[in-house]
């Protein structure tokens, strides 16, 4: 029985025909060792070719993907949004698979299409965030929950926005200006008048503020006074030059409208006052030390009693010689109601961890290693992953393969629900969640696992890495599933930086470590007191005036989030003014 002969390979064919040539010639030895060298030296400088152009290809791709996000940073809209018909198409199929009923086919998406109507660098939108809103009581069972409404049928047309003049808000001031007849006849009466309405502005200013504390004397029966005079009112500052309100107008200046204190002297200036730099920072880190119990206080009772924890950081520019250095601020959002900000030096895992020390709750957080040990750690947080990282990622594997647009329509989908489920209470949404965002969950896998095994995707390509993405996090990206309370992102979270990434874009850098944690503390208040429906600035003119009298038990009754129940159990003629005794009401555990 002969043996089978394996067929030569096309590559060793011709080094085949060279060694038969030469053996034909009566070669030596020799030669036939320099042929069968030369062709294993050909033969690994070609792998050694393959596996460069390999790895130039895969950097090519990278950089192709780089240079599409950079010109939309560029030059682009920076939204993230696709176009509405798709979704409304998705979220259609959706619906009829999990009836049973065939969908309508769709056109297969060419892997590598670079239609501009698909591609993320020309979509006008943004990324499609969870809105927040009000909930009902948790005592709202799933069966009261009203059923939320489908969206609407493709082709139906949107309601026109208004357009025209908007009527004033009637709480503004009102001035009249009366415009007679250049001439009036005699004799003539008015019938009437036409009236309409202008935007007039009157410039604010500046007062003096005289504090007169009288004396009073009282003649004692041993021919001696006594002298009787107002104790020196508690502040902020004692003896500080500001007033509450010019104190709380100060600060937030700088760290909620974003204005620097080099702008803010300036403006300030053309009042005729001087107030320099130096001055207006010095007030903020006076003033610092005592608005810092309130923040510590809420802190305190955040880190024992909230169940979700949104926590994120982005960099901030810190003055040092001989240059500016990166730091770290940190946003923690308990609960979505109270808003902390934390500074660090150094971006690492022992940051979050020391500050999350006995949370035992939800912690919402993107895949970044510095959280690793936090979620690691006994009896620490549970994990819950941000949809918007997720999808994020298949946005910018669009431009080099539209095999990731279904991806991102199958995360607005989910974005969709949770807005539409918004103002249910945790019960509601979560029923919510498992009738219609679990299909589409399911639906995501499957096809994500269906990618991950076609050898077509590149394993080097960003579409790749966000399949991977995806897989390596699943459990913690569908943790929203389980509770109703958790969000679908981390967007909230987000939001409350940009105030950091617009201010850093007026004050440019902190001065020093330590004005970076008097920034956190005016950014925690400002930051908390919008959340609570305050005007931010109201707020803390009256924390200043009250916190340097209150007792320092019973701070966390100024808390934003407390603040409105206590603001109504004082004094309003005491509060009002910019001096003076503060009437502490009894606790609010307590108040009738």
């Amino acid at each position: 029985m002969h043996q089978a002969v394996a067929p030569i390979a096309p590559q060793d064919r011709s080094f085949a025909a060279s060694l038969v040539i030469a053996l034909a010639r009566g070669a030596s030895s020799d030669t036939i060792a320099t042929i069968v060298a030369q062709n294993r030296d050909l033969r690994d400088k070609n792998a050694k070719l393959q596996t460069e152009n390999e790895s130039q290809r895969t950097r090519i791709a990278s950089l192709q993907e780089q240079v599409a996000r950079l010109s939309t940073l560029l030059f682009g809209v920076k939204r993230e949004r696709l176009p509405a018909s798709a979704l409304q198409l998705l979220l259609e199929s959706i619906v009829l698979s999990a009836d049973g009923a065939t969908a309508p086919p769709a056109e297969p998406a060419d892997a590598h299409s670079q239609d501009a109507t698909a591609s993320p660098m020309a979509a006008d939108a943004e990324p499609v965030s969870e809105r927040t809103a009000s909930e009902p009581g948790d005592a709202q069972t799933p069966s009261e929950v009203t059923p939320v409404p489908p969206p609407p049928p493709s082709g139906v047309r949107k309601r026109a926005t208004p357009h025209g003049r908007r009527p004033l808000p009637e709480h503004l001031p009102v001035e009249t200006v009366k415009l007679p007849p250049d001439e009036i006849p005699e004799g003539t009466r008015c019938i009437g008048q036409e009236v309409s309405y202008r935007l007039a502005y009157r410039k604010a200013g500046y007062i003096r503020l005289r504090v007169v504390r009288e004396k009073f004397a009282e003649d004692n029966d041993d021919a001696s006074t006594t002298v009787h005079i107002a104790s020196v009112p508690d502040e902020m500052i004692p003896r500080g030059l500001p007033d509450p309100a010019m104190l709380a107008h100060t600060i937030h200046s700088k760290w909620a409208d974003h204005i620097p204190y080099t702008r803010l002297s300036k403006m300030i200036a053309r009042h005729g006052l001087d107030a320099s730099v130096s001055t207006l920072s010095a007030w903020e880190k006076l003033a610092e030390p005592t608005a810092r119990i309130v923040v510590d206080a809420a802190w305190e009772q955040a880190i024992t009693k909230c169940q979700v924890m949104g926590i994120d950081a982005t960099g901030v520019r810190v003055m040092d010689t001989p240059h500016d250095r990166r730091a770290h601020v940190w946003v923690l959002l308990a609960d979505r109601a109270q808003v902390f900000f934390r500074y660090s030096a150094l971006h690492t895992s022992d940051m979050p961890k020391s500050w999350l020390e006995g949370f035992q709750g939800i912690a919402v957080a993107d895949a970044s290693s510095v959280y690793d040990d936090l979620f690691r750690t006994p009896f620490g947080p549970t994990e819950a992953g941000c949809f918007a990282h997720a999808r994020r990622k298949y946005f910018f594997a669009m431009p080099t393969d539209m095999r990731a647009r279904p991806f991102v329509e199958l995360a607005d989908a989910l974005f969709a629900i949770e807005r539409d489920a918004a103002r249910l209470s945790h019960q509601g949404r979560l029923a919510v969640r498992k009738e219609r965002s679990v299909p589409v969950i399911e639906h995501f896998a499957r096809e994500r696992d269906r990618l991950l095994a076609d050898s077509t995707v590149d394993p080097r390509g960003p579409l790749s890495r966000a399949l991977r993405y995806s897989l390596n996090h699943w459990a913690a990206l569908t943790r929203f599933l389980t509770n109703g309370r958790i969000p679908l992102s981390n967007n909230d979270v987000e939001r409350e930086i940009r105030h950091v990434a617009i201010g850093r874009k007026n004050w440019m850098h902190l001065g020093s470590d330590d004005a970076a944690e008097v920034a956190c503390t005016w950014l925690s208040l400002i930051a908390s007191a919008r959340h609570a429906g305050l005007d931010s600035e109201q707020y803390l003119r009256d924390l200043c005036r009250v916190l340097p009298s209150w007792p320092r038990n019973r701070v966390i009754e100024l808390a934003p989030m407390n603040w409105i129940a206590t603001r109504a159990r004082l004094l309003p003629k005491e509060l009002d003014a910019p001096l003076g005794k503060i009437t502490i009401p009894p606790p609010l555990s307590q108040s009738p």
